[in-house]
């Protein structure tokens, strides 16, 4: 009987001692894998299986990824041969809602420069609103990165360039009507500076 009690004790002794050591392994190591993915998730108390919609989908949802916005959809952006060969290109999102994708701008640099593909073409240049207060010069300056003392040819140059995308006059009748103007200008006039 003593023998039976014996094997007895050991028998629950090597039950219980597995049954403690089963339980105790998600508690025990890589508990790293206990937090719940994604900030949202874990403020919600891990209930964010219904609306998972961003990049912890996969984790939270995997199903709901078929929901996501341009999950079926994709363009095809057709590249002049004037254009060819595009060496560099970026994708940036562009206004819209945080949650809408469907939104980017498109740029590239190509064999004419810089071009962006918008509503389905590509522009070569842009429009760009000019403040009461600026001149041409101070434009010129700042998106072609001119700061501080440059040659007065290579400034003169840049402005002609701008000069001739801009109007369909030449260089002389813009100074003729530059010198007009002028002329109806009063003395005492305090913007003159930047027409004079």
């Amino acid at each position: 009987m003593r023998r039976l009690t014996g094997i007895f004790i050991l028998a629950l002794a090597i039950v219980t001692i597995g049954a403690n050591a089963y339980a105790q392994i998600s508690s025990a190591a890589v508990l790293f894998l206990r937090i719940a993915a994604g900030a949202r998730a874990a403020g919600m108390g891990e209930a964010y299986v219904a609306i998972a919609d961003d990049a912890t989908a996969t984790h939270w949802n995997p199903a709901g990824l078929g929901q996501y916005p341009l999950s079926d959809k994709w363009d095809e952006v057709a590249i002049p041969d004037s254009l060819r060969p595009i060496t560099k290109l970026a994708l940036f999102k562009g206004e819209g809602p945080e949650t809408d994708y469907r939104k980017f701008d498109i740029w590239a640099l190509s064999s004419r420069g810089l071009v962006r593909y918008s509503d389905g073409r590509w522009i070569r240049d842009d429009i760009i609103e000019t403040k009461s207060d600026q001149t041409a010069e101070s434009i010129v300056r700042k998106y072609a990165g001119l700061s501080g003392e440059i040659s007065e040819e290579k400034l003169k140059s840049l402005m002609d360039r701008v000069g001739e995308s801009n109007n369909s006059f030449p260089r002389e009748r813009l100074d003729t009507l530059q010198d007009l103007v002028s002329s109806f200008l009063a003395a005492d006039y305090a913007d003159s500076t930047g027409i004079r």
